[in-house]
């Protein structure tokens, strides 16, 4: 069977379909006020363990999940509290774990969504290690620049050559990005709350794909094995998407394509040029201080650290990647 371009976007859009759905039922059919998230204060350069965007106190974001906790309790449907006598309830256990598991499952397809999202896919080791705060030997693997929210993955192998991590970032498309937002900011608190209040069992766990159902029981993290039966489960319901596509072969398939057709078509320049018409206006910057562009980047810029130092011009490039 042949997978064409148009079957390869709907296999993304039923990905984020099923995605969407999962976090309605989440959220119990509430939508919170649309953030803006240029507003949202994310200080990359900050590595003091537990902070990340949603701990910043100038977001106000920390006890923002109580409305949401507060509507699971009293939902009718799939509430967390069970009657028990005139103006009593209890923890309905039944809800608590069933709230859980689903919380999971909307994990696992936020996974597939996030790797398809964002220009090519990362490796699976690589996804797996996210992690939504920082910790005392990692930085947070999900950030907000420039109104967009993108991960980021460092590359310690390049410290071989350079002694310098090598930083790849992937900026999420506005869907994905409220997605993402609803989850850090919502879902995962009030799925923490219920393992403290119905099962007595504190998470400390950072990762970002983590199941939270399985702590106190048989916690196991989850694998790239985890990530292909997710990823064949919406091949199997996508039309025209062979079967049988798994890890590897998916990341094959959106390098072949970026390679032929999203290079073919991206716009070529040279940041460098500053002879032809076709050169830049900023190169004036570099004629201003008496270099030629790629004497001031040398000496001055960017070269001796691209893309060793996470820097505004690194994430401009990988904006524009990500978005074509």
């Amino acid at each position: 069977q042949q997978l064409s371009m148009s079957n390869f976007r709907g296999l993304a859009h039923e990905v984020l379909r099923s995605a969407t759905a999962s976090c309605s039922r989440l959220m119990y059919d509430w939508e919170p006020a649309h953030a803006d998230l240029s507003q949202i204060r994310d200080r990359l350069s900050m590595t003091t363990p537990g902070y990340s965007f949603v701990s910043d106190p100038a977001n106000k974001l920390t006890d923002a999940h109580l409305e949401l906790l507060l509507r699971a309790c009293i939902s009718p449907i799939d509430g967390l509290l069970r009657a028990r006598g005139k103006d009593q309830s209890t923890w309905d256990i039944r809800g608590a774990r069933s709230y859980l598991e689903a919380h999971d499952g909307f994990l696992r397809v936020l996974m597939v969504l996030c790797n398809i999202d964002g220009g090519q896919c990362a490796r699976i080791s690589e996804l797996l290690t996210l992690e939504c705060f920082n910790t005392s030997s990692r930085e947070r693997g999900v950030c907000i620049w420039g109104a967009k929210m993108f991960s980021i993955i460092r590359h310690h192998k390049a410290r071989l050559a350079t002694n310098n991590e090598f930083y790849v970032t992937r900026f999420f498309s506005p869907l994905v990005s409220r997605l993402v937002f609803q989850y850090l900011v919502y879902i995962r608190p009030v799925a923490l709350a219920i393992l403290r209040r119905c099962f007595h069992q504190e998470s400390t766990e950072a990762l970002l794909f983590s199941p939270l159902s399985q702590i106190g029981l048989k916690s196991t993290s989850w694998t790239a094995s985890t990530f292909t039966r997710e990823l064949r489960r919406h091949c199997d319901t996508a039309s025209g998407i062979p079967s049988g596509i798994g890890v590897q072969l998916y990341r094959q398939i959106s390098i072949a394509i970026t390679e032929r057709h999203v290079r073919a078509a991206a716009v070529r320049f040279n940041r460098f040029d500053d002879t032809t018409r076709t050169a830049a206006h900023k190169v004036a910057y570099a004629w201003q201080s008496g270099h030629r562009p790629m004497q001031r980047h040398t000496t001055y810029g960017l070269d001796g650290a691209y893309p060793d130092h996470l820097q505004p011009a690194l994430l401009q490039a990988y904006s524009r990647v990500s978005a074509s």
